[in-house]
């Protein structure tokens, strides 16, 4: 199962949510309904006859017309509290992170135990093919940690700095390849509107409160008509409660079975169970356990690695599986020892010895990879990490030279990073490009980033794309203006020879989707509408390899059932790649890897990959919001 039917279940999945949720509120708001009716007109003053006659009398007496304005009004509160949570998590992860208390762990720190934990966050991202998420740090002495947003682009990975500090780093990788799990298989939005719907059941119960209190303070002036405010009140009160047990005990559900799979892909990501299993044995061993102490952690409870809140009703709204429960599928070997692994002379390292090596942890990852579906080929699915895609990305990075590795993570000079890979090879052309430059910049800040810029522009190819994929998290720190110049600049220096290149396209196009482009709110298109867009995108795919162009734009346009022919050089423009891919990133969840995968076609067609190729495989997935490993032959 790869990225795009793990959206697609996570969909069918919001779906059965939405169906809950809606049965729940309806149901909410017909109690709240006959509540307000009864109270208005007083349960005395409607004389009975025989059964049912009551209702129907009352009914008689109050009219169509006022219940339909009442449940009208429940509903439109339900909605307008939704409808604000929703609007208050319109940044994503970052809206959580701030609510939970975290602070951004800047790209530059040198601080030990952020040093490590932002070099894990970077090597699963660049191997998973996804933007290094922003990393915030969460000053909480238990072992937790979360991933949130609405997607890909504006995920965040948070991290308590108990985790920090007691994880060995193969744990910490564990917990990170958990999260990893649910920003790949779409769990996050789904838990965004898990909160905002809660929030608007929410507010019945707090309308209860107000209106009871108001009736209770009418009480003590005047005796007429008070005690129905009262008993609206408390009736809303009851309801509001009932409504939001039951919306609670539907998010623990839909929670409990996610953190199984992401158990289950941290293992298969890292082939390693004694990672994520060790760090859930420290979560048993220490005092502090995974208790976050913020005081919106409930609200978001559904989101921690593990319970981050005590349940009421632990079997029935906990949000994730038993502790035990987890470690043993990771760990089978566990004999319910919570001695930390990583202790040599620990019962629960000699319980678990049997998958201490190599052969042991192969034959749990494999049974770990069988549970989430994944074939063993998982480095070629669309959304899946593969080991040796995590151990190429640590090998990447370490080849980067130092002094654009910690460019990149500074704001200031990730600018310059990305503005020199802009910069021609030829002199004439790079004049033009640094006098641009000097007519954009004051003379002290083109000063400043004169060298980072020109060690940029000599980066060998195959380095390009991962000192991009290290740079773009540090612009996350600039405001909307801050980034519409760096923009602005990065696509003057592509046009300032007078001509645009793909590799300046690409770079431009990976920034922008970045720091700009929004999620698209539709996504129903089918590829059958978009014949044009793709015939333009794998023509510039064919014409990228130039050693058998027309070759390769069948071996794509066949997989799709194009009947066109490959698109001239000179009919080829990047700002019609551009609507092209904007319209493209419309298409269903399920239609998106029939073309990526023609895209793979095509770019594969003569058994070779070169850096440029590479370059435009990521760009295009990049711009379709699906994350994807690197391309290889």
């Amino acid at each position: 199962m790869d990225f795009f039917e793990h959206q697609e279940l996570a969909r069918r999945n919001t779906r059965r949510l939405v169906v809950l949720m809606t049965l729940a509120v309806l149901t909410i708001i017909a109690l709240t309904t006959v509540v307000f009716v009864v109270a208005s007109v007083g349960l005395t003053s409607v004389q009975t006859v025989g059964g049912g006659g009551y209702w129907r009398r009352l009914l008689e007496q109050v009219g169509w017309q006022p219940i339909a304005w009442i449940s009208l009004m429940v509903g439109l509160l339900v909605l307008v509290g939704s409808g604000f949570k929703w609007f208050q998590l319109r940044s994503g992860g970052q809206a959580v992170a701030e609510a939970l208390g975290g602070q951004l762990i800047p790209g530059n720190s040198q601080e030990l135990p952020q040093r490590q934990l932002l070099n894990i966050v970077e090597e699963m991202a660049i191997a998973s093919g996804m933007p290094v998420p922003p990393v915030y740090e969460l000053n909480e002495s238990g072992i937790n940690a979360f991933a949130a947003g609405h997607g890909p682009h504006d995920a965040v990975i948070g991290v308590t700095r108990g985790a920090m500090e007691q994880l060995s780093r193969d744990e910490l990788q564990g917990v990170i390849a958990h999260e990893f799990s649910h920003i790949l298989h779409g769990d996050m939005r789904l838990n965004l509107r898990l909160v905002a719907v809660l929030n608007g059941l929410l507010l019945i119960g707090l309308l209860g409160h107000i209106l009871a209190r108001s009736g209770a303070r009418r009480g003590l002036r005047r005796r007429s008509n008070q005690g129905n405010v009262a008993l609206i009140g408390l009736g809303l009160i009851i309801l509001g409660a009932v409504g939001t047990f039951f919306g609670n005990w539907i998010k623990a559900a839909v929670s409990r079975q996610r953190e199984f799979l992401a158990d289950a892909s941290a293992v298969q990501y890292t082939r390693n169970p004694e990672g994520i299993g060790g760090a859930l044995i420290k979560i048993g061993h220490s005092p502090d356990g995974s208790r976050l102490s913020a005081s919106d952690a409930n609200e978001f409870s559904h989101m921690y690695f593990e319970e981050g809140v005590k349940a009421r009703l632990s079997g029935l709204m906990a949000t994730h599986p038993p502790l035990e429960d987890r470690i043993r599928r990771v760990l089978p070997g566990w004999q319910g020892d919570f001695t930390p692994l990583n202790q040599p002379d620990s019962p629960a390292a000699a319980q678990t010895s049997a998958s201490d090596s190599t052969t042991g942890r192969e034959e749990t990852a494999r049974a770990m990879a069988a549970a989430v579906a994944v074939a063993s080929s998982a480095g070629h699915h669309t959304g899946e990490i593969s080991p040796k895609a995590i151990e190429q990305a640590k090998a990447t990075l370490e080849t980067l030279p130092q002094t654009l590795r910690e460019a990149a993570r500074d704001p200031f000079s990730a600018r310059g990073l990305l503005w020199g890979l802009q910069l021609n090879a030829d002199a004439n052309s790079r004049a033009s490009e640094w006098s641009y430059l000097a007519e954009q910049l004051k003379e002290t800040e083109l000063n400043a980033l004169r060298p980072v810029m020109t060690q940029s522009a000599e980066l060998p190819d195959g380095l390009r794309l991962p000192a991009i994929e290290l740079a773009l998290p540090s612009l996350n720190e600039f405001s909307d203006q801050q980034r519409r110049d760096f923009l602005a600049i990065l696509s003057g220096l592509a046009k300032a020879d007078g001509r645009v290149q793909l590799s300046e396209w690409i770079v431009y196009r990976l920034a922008h989707t970045h720091l700009v482009a929004p999620v698209p709110k539709r996504q129903r298109l089918k590829l059958a509408y978009c014949q044009a867009e793709a015939r333009l995108l794998l023509s510039v795919a064919a014409w990228a390899g130039r050693t058998q162009p027309a070759q390769a734009y069948r071996a794509g346009a066949s997989r799709l059932g194009l009947e066109s022919t490959l698109m001239p050089t000179e009919d080829i423009g990047f700002t019609g790649l551009d609507s092209a891919l904007d319209r493209l990133r419309q298409l269903r969840p399920l239609e998106k890897p029939e073309l990526l995968k023609a895209l793979r076609e095509c770019l594969l067609q003569d058994q070779r990959v070169t850096p440029r190729e590479a370059e435009l495989y990521r760009a295009v997935a990049d711009a379709l919001d699906c994350p994807t490993p690197p391309l290889e032959a």
